[in-house]
């Protein structure tokens, strides 16, 4: 899926950030940690207020054949090369290290992590997780292939349906059990829907 704000031609991770609320030097520790790995960005997401919730987006661009690979949980492949230990280590570093940003920075208060997984395929997916608890937040990371195979699914529910091709789809993360409820998706002529529970 082609974006104007990140680069869709090949794999790397983008992290959006309130200045707000982060500092440069903080957003770039997070992105030292997978510098090996992969191409990384930061971007930052102007806000006029102070008051906003301590929120930050993980834009994670991959082709498809990385999701079904289990990119999350064993860290995939590299450009077709298998990637070493190493690499798991910096993944669940990375982890680590967005949880307890968050969290640090939250205070008592909960904290958003966003993913924003974005492929060749016309479908971008989107997972909000809203956690006071570090634990939580690094757990979502590793649902992120789980949440992959049900956007598609229900991207093609919607299909089989309705007639009508799903570009986006928002979901919610719930961790008891761990689970992604959609909230929405959107059509590519502009029609937003919902699937009917159960």
């Amino acid at each position: 899926m082609k974006r104007g704000d990140v680069d869709t031609r090949s794999p790397n991770l983008v992290v959006r950030f309130n200045e707000q609320r982060f500092s440069e030097s903080e957003i770039r520790a997070l992105l030292d940690i997978v510098r090996p790995y992969t191409e990384v960005h930061a971007s930052k997401e102007y806000t006029f207020s102070i008051d906003l919730p301590t929120i930050l987006t993980i834009v994670i661009v991959l082709w498809s054949s990385y999701f079904a690979k289990g990119f999350f949980t064993k860290v995939g492949e590299k450009l077709g090369e298998e990637v070493g230990s190493d690499a798991v280590q910096g993944y669940r570093k990375l982890k680590e290290a967005v949880a307890g940003l968050l969290r640090r920075k939250a205070g008592a208060s909960p904290c958003i992590l966003r993913f924003e997984l974005v492929s060749e395929r016309k479908l971008e997916i989107h997972g909000k997780v809203e956690s006071s608890s570090e634990k939580e937040l690094e757990q979502a990371f590793d649902t992120l292939e789980s949440l992959v195979v049900m956007a598609e699914d229900d991207a093609r529910e919607v299909r089989e349906t309705t007639g009508e091709a799903v570009v986006e789809v928002h979901y919610h993360y719930q961790p008891n059990p761990r689970s992604w409820i959609m909230t929405y998706g959107l059509t590519s002529n502009g029609r937003i829907i919902r699937l009917a529970e159960g």
